[in-house]
């Protein structure tokens, strides 16, 4: 962190004991500061009982069943997660802890793409975090910035001959389940337990995950202290172009070196 004299000095930590999921997250130093009230844990699992008994009682059959389990199994052999559990075997798994569920869906893209999705509004969890950090994302015109700063620097000779002899180039790279990979605290996926219809059972299947969950608001802030990180170390370290959209990262570089900037991020 000290090497990259990035401002989020926290995140190593963060990568140690979990990122903020649920309840509060503190001001980073890498977004614009906001105010927020904390939100502590037991706030968060106040009205459990009856609040997971409502959840409970709206999973049902739906014809997205066969993906909703696919997936969850997949997240378990990568182990993100426990396998699904029956009920039984899931207070066995936590023992007495206060946890909260949250519902987990299917929504189909456009284009036709389907993807998994844990509902944090009818969960709640949206109403229960607070970010003291106002997100700001990467704008889409950032590798034509990039190009204009390094062309800047040139002289006009240099830029006639690299005109006429080179060219600019961008590749993209994308961080497959990079949500999961980002770590929760054991405290915190108490409080968004995954909770589904398991159609071969035909009864809720109930998932402790110790990686994010992509649609609680404050995983989405914890994924881009991620971003900002890879950013950092990319341009600081390799000397790269780069810059990140969520898990989406634009590489630009030169033609004449023949993908070594693509292949010094990756490594």
């Amino acid at each position: 962190m000290i090497l990259t004299s990035l401002a989020d000095t926290g995140f190593p930590y963060g990568l140690v004991q979990g990122l903020p999921a649920v309840g509060y997250a503190p001001p980073y130093g890498i977004f614009p500061q906001q105010p927020a009230e904390r939100i502590s844990m037991a706030e968060v699992l106040e009205g459990r009982q009856e609040h997971n008994q409502h959840i409970l009682s709206q999973l049902k059959a739906g014809k997205d069943d066969a993906f909703l389990l696919q997936q969850s199994m997949e997240d378990a052999r990568n182990g993100f997660c426990t396998p699904p559990l029956r009920r039984a075997e899931f207070l066995g798994h936590i023992g007495d802890q206060a946890h909260r569920l949250i519902p987990r869906c299917v929504i189909t893209q456009s284009s036709g793409k389907q993807r998994a999705i844990d509902n944090s509004d009818t969960g709640g969890q949206s109403d229960l975090s607070s970010d003291a950090n106002k997100l700001t994302l990467c704008s889409p015109v950032r590798p034509a910035q990039h190009i204009s700063l390094v062309m800047h620097r040139w002289s006009e000779k240099e830029v006639a001959e690299f005109c006429q002899n080179d060219a600019w180039e961008t590749g993209q790279e994308d961080l497959p389940s990079a949500y999961r990979y980002c770590p929760m605290s054991q405290q915190e996926s108490l409080g968004c337990i995954v909770a589904w219809f398991h159609h071969e059972w035909q009864t809720p299947a109930y998932q402790a995950y110790s990686g994010l969950l992509f649609a609680l608001p404050l995983a989405v802030t914890s994924f881009n202290r991620f971003s900002r990180l890879l950013e950092a170390l990319t341009r600081r370290y390799c000397q790269v172009l780069t810059s990140l959209y969520f898990d989406d990262a634009r590489i630009t570089d030169v033609r004449s070196a023949k993908g070594s900037g693509q292949w010094a991020n990756g490594q």
